[in-house]
């Protein structure tokens, strides 16, 4: 498996549904926003065999580099063939294998997002946790005449405005992670459509029978 999402796990059930007040103080793997920029090192592979190889690949880099990247968007390969059919542009060379289950993903900082928090005299949840930060990687599908169809880096940007140390990298909730693709896509959904964080819980709960704790910070 190579796509995580993931809620830090806390005490009983009964105390995880408690969410602190408001001079509690934020868990140590939300960093402050700087002024100036942090660069990190790129990637120094930029073409996998496949998306298992790539995904291997960023697991170790983001453990040297203490960066923590998840999914922004993705476009399917059937999506990307089925365009390239309605074009009239599909060719042995463009038409993306069925081992390829996508053509494109964008990832970005797990410290980029920016949705408003909606809840009121609580401080921010993990949802809503974020720097603003812009640091990003897409990677796509691509074809050439020595490696035939190959995962490739084609954007990298690795300025973050915030520190990246070992602290916040190991104390991330991403460390108690579910790793299912198709599960996590739905939890990417269930968030962009605002689904309180209670019901996404009890989905994962009865789909993986792990006890996962509220995050509030």
């Amino acid at each position: 498996m190579h796509k995580s999402w993931s809620m830090a796990s806390g005490g009983s059930a009964s105390e995880s549904d408690k969410e602190p007040t408001e001079d509690q103080s934020p868990e140590v793997h939300v960093p402050a926003p700087r002024a100036g920029l942090v660069r990190a090192p790129r990637m120094m592979e930029g073409v996998f065999e496949n998306w298992d190889a790539f995904f291997a690949h960023r697991h170790v880099y983001q453990q040297d580099t203490h960066q923590i990247y998840k999914k922004r968007t993705s476009t399917s390969s059937a999506a990307r063939n089925a365009d390239l059919e309605q074009r009239g542009k599909a060719t042995p060379q463009t038409v993306i294998p069925g081992s390829f289950d996508k053509y494109y993903r964008k990832l970005v900082c797990t410290y980029s997002w920016t949705r408003a928090s909606r809840s009121k005299g609580k401080q921010n949840n993990y949802f809503v946790k974020s720097t603003g930060c812009e640091a990003a990687m897409t990677v796509t599908v691509v074809w050439d005449a020595t490696r035939g169809f190959h995962v490739k880096i084609t954007q990298q940007q690795t300025e973050h405005n915030h520190a990246l140390a070992s602290g916040g990298y190991g104390n991330h909730p991403s460390k108690r992670v579910v790793e299912d693709e198709a599960m996590i896509d739905f939890v990417d959904e269930l968030q962009a459509a605002g689904a309180k964080k209670k019901l996404i819980l009890q989905f994962l709960r009865r789909r993986t029978d792990t006890l996962f704790g509220l995050i509030s910070y």
